[in-house]
């Protein structure tokens, strides 16, 4: 990513709090902390900045607290849906892609 001007940041994502113009995270699937990440990915982008975040797929079906905050957002929206494998897991596990910007 180095030789295409890209750098990536590794560690606790809450913990940063540096300005981005762009965010691509996949937080904890466990505890509802999508959410979570995605505010504090909008605390850190600069204006007109984007972020996009895998979450967990269950937690964007209609009447979830997540699905209702999306929804009831100008800036944040759902883009899709897919199914991952993370390595070393056999099953696969049901995600959804959420875009937002300030």
């Amino acid at each position: 990513m180095q030789k295409k001007g890209l750098s990536a940041k590794l560690g606790n994502f809450l913990q940063h709090k540096e300005n981005y113009d762009s965010i691509i995270m996949n937080p904890p699937f466990s505890g509802g902390q999508a959410k979570i990440h995605i505010l504090h990915a909008l605390e850190l982008l600069n204006k007109g900045g984007r972020g996009a975040s895998i979450v967990p797929a269950r937690e964007i079906m209609k009447g979830q607290p997540l699905r209702r905050w999306i929804d009831s957002m100008k800036n944040v929206e759902l883009l899709g849906d897919t199914k991952l494998t993370f390595p070393g897991e056999k099953k696969s596990v049901s995600a959804a892609i959420i875009g937002f910007t300030k």
